[in-house]
């Protein structure tokens, strides 16, 4: 459409979209009446992301306006679309966004391409430049400190039973790598302690609480003090009265909230922690669970990522400072390629388990 055409339906009472296109709305008739703006993307009636077009999304809803401000508002709507904007769904809003994220964290390591919650894992994670590995902290018979994500050794081990009712002495015996590939078999369940030396100083180290109670808490704090760097430490709490526990215990380490829903997010604010986590179920019945996050001022952070580039940017919309997954080889590349506007080559593979 030539200018003219354009300036035109402007004239009219049309009104174009930040996607570019040409919507006619009903003349005004009124002309001296008030302009109402309608911001969908604030609108608590907004509707699932992905449910109605993308234009609509950034659509300025103009109702009886005069002609002479509908044309000048639609000059320079236009303006910003020819010079370019900076939503999530254009490059340069995917770009700001990918680079925004803060933490890219393995899940058990490099739970992908090794036997997870292992020496193996984290080590990969390391390799492939993820800035956090997530370590799940258990308690074995004689209380020693042990990393193992189920309340049992059968899934992951060659063992059985509950990992609270076996020493450390025999845990260290089980073949904890077999299971995944025979390359792994002599794989062992990891201490704390072995994960905070092999960590330190070259990676964040989120610690997952499987337990509960004060004796436990500062057992696990004082291991960070004595073998590793608690500015290096994200402390998943799971209570209020946890969060203050170890911003007592350790001041310089940052906390992720692992809040039991979404009514608790303000109190764990409120105690201190930078970051809430939700669940993707959360965000999908309750999308103003977000923005509620971000009025807070505090981090973002969403899991469950394989890495794909169309799952990754599904996330972004939401503006996440950290995001974790099995593969974080691949999520590390993603956001690399999106940081820069790098167009996809194609779904990247899954990474080797060599």
């Amino acid at each position: 459409m030539c200018f003219l055409r354009l300036a035109a339906a402007l004239r009219r009472g049309a009104m174009i979209t930040t996607a570019g296109r040409l919507v006619e709305t009903r003349p005004c008739r009124r002309p001296r009446a008030w302009t109402r703006w309608v911001d969908p993307v604030q609108s608590p009636e907004r509707p699932a992301a992905g449910s109605i077009p993308k234009e609509v999304w950034s659509m300025l809803v103009v109702e009886n306006v005069p002609r002479g401000i509908r044309l000048v508002s639609g000059l320079l709507l236009l303006q910003a679309i020819l010079v370019g904007s900076a939503r999530a769904d254009e490059p340069a809003g995917v770009a700001a966004r990918a680079k925004a994220v803060r933490q890219v964290i393995a899940h058990r390591g490099s739970s992908a391409d090794r036997p997870e919650c292992t020496l193996s894992s984290l080590r990969r994670a390391i390799e492939v430049g993820a800035t956090a590995s997530e370590v799940d902290v258990r308690l074995s018979r004689d209380r020693q400190l042990v990393i193992l994500h189920d309340s049992t050794l059968d899934r992951t081990t060659n063992g059985t039973g509950k990992i609270g009712d076996v020493t450390l002495a025999a845990i260290r015996k089980l073949d904890a790598g077999s299971w995944f590939d025979a390359r792994y078999k002599n794989e062992r369940v990891p201490t704390l302690r072995e994960v905070l030396e092999t960590s330190r100083g070259r990676i964040d180290v989120l610690l997952d609480l499987k337990e509960q109670g004060d004796a436990y808490d500062r057992q696990v704090a004082g291991e960070v003090t004595r073998h590793g760097d608690p500015r290096r430490i994200v402390v998943g709490v799971r209570s209020v009265a946890q969060a203050k526990r170890f911003r007592r215990l350790l001041p310089k380490a940052r906390q992720l909230g692992l809040v039991p829903g979404p009514e608790a997010i303000d109190a764990f604010v409120k105690a201190g922690v930078e970051t809430i986590r939700l669940w993707p179920a959360w965000v999908k019945k309750t999308p103003s669970l977000v923005a509620r996050v971000h009025r807070l001022r505090v981090g973002l952070h969403l899991n469950g990522t394989t890495g794909v580039r169309s799952e990754v940017l599904g996330l972004l919309v939401h503006r996440p400072s950290s995001l974790s997954s099995d593969d974080p080889g691949r999520l590390v590349k993603t956001l690399k390629e999106l940081s820069v506007g790098k167009k996809s080559a194609g779904t990247s593979s899954r990474s080797g388990r060599g």
